[in-house]
């Protein structure tokens, strides 16, 4: 029984990160404690994307973080060297390591009125 509830605890806890922000909206932007971004956010490490797959997020991000016209290409964010607000100079990120993601896909989009 033991070994069962462990296994079920899991499995929540890899779950959580993805149904947590089920209910984001696109652009918006998470720090996550770990290693990779839940499914349908991407990193905020400044890559290219490509216009003609993403047109909602083009839409809010446009050219701001880099890309252009031309390639048919804009880019996310790139948060790789940013620390949250309440972290100081003495954490140094070294008790902290943080994955920045950026909603691209899914959840509710904001209302025009």
């Amino acid at each position: 029984m033991r070994k069962v509830l462990i296994t079920a605890c899991f499995l929540v806890a890899a779950a959580a990160p993805a149904l947590a922000y089920d209910d984001a909206f696109l652009g918006e932007v998470h720090a996550f404690a770990a290693t990779y971004c839940p499914r349908d956010w991407a990193p905020a490490d400044g890559s290219l994307h490509p216009i003609k797959d993403n047109h909602p997020l083009f839409a809010l991000l446009g050219f701001e973080y880099g890309g252009d016209e031309k390639s048919g290409t804009f880019a996310l964010p790139d948060l790789r060297s940013k620390a949250p607000a309440h972290l100081d100079a003495k954490d140094k990120g070294h008790r902290f390591k943080l994955l920045w993601c950026i909603k691209v896909k899914g959840g509710p989009w904001p209302s025009q009125h």
